[in-house]
């Protein structure tokens, strides 16, 4: 499994270890990979962008909880647009994995902006 955006690795990814998965941890920040190998030792860690994933290999599965909301509107919208609008990011991401991508998206913007 690949966790976009990994964070500390609690509780999604631990839940996914303590079920017998593998996960490698992909994160734009060190401090949060820092954080998720405290968490879960042995782990392996891609320190990258989730905008700009470039994954070399397939995974059974990706999950990216609670990650996406922290990118600007206009960014999450390119992300889910899909291959045809966005080479990169999701659109890049499930051409690489067996299985679908549970994600949290950001809600439309409040009206009135």
């Amino acid at each position: 499994m690949l966790d976009i955006g990994c964070g500390s690795g609690v509780p999604v990814a631990r839940e996914l270890v303590e079920r017998g998965f593998a996960v490698t941890r992909l994160d734009g920040s060190a401090t949060m990979l820092d954080l998720f190998r405290r968490s879960l030792p042995g782990s392996p860690a891609v320190l990258s962008d989730m905008r700009r994933l470039a994954l070399e290999r397939r995974f059974a599965g990706l999950v990216a909880w609670d990650s996406f909301f922290h990118l600007p509107p206009d960014d999450q919208r390119a992300c889910a647009a899909g291959p045809e609008l966005q080479p990169n990011c999701l659109a890049r991401a499930t051409r690489r994995v067996d299985a679908s991508l549970p994600a949290t998206l950001h809600p439309a913007e409040p009206s009135g902006r």
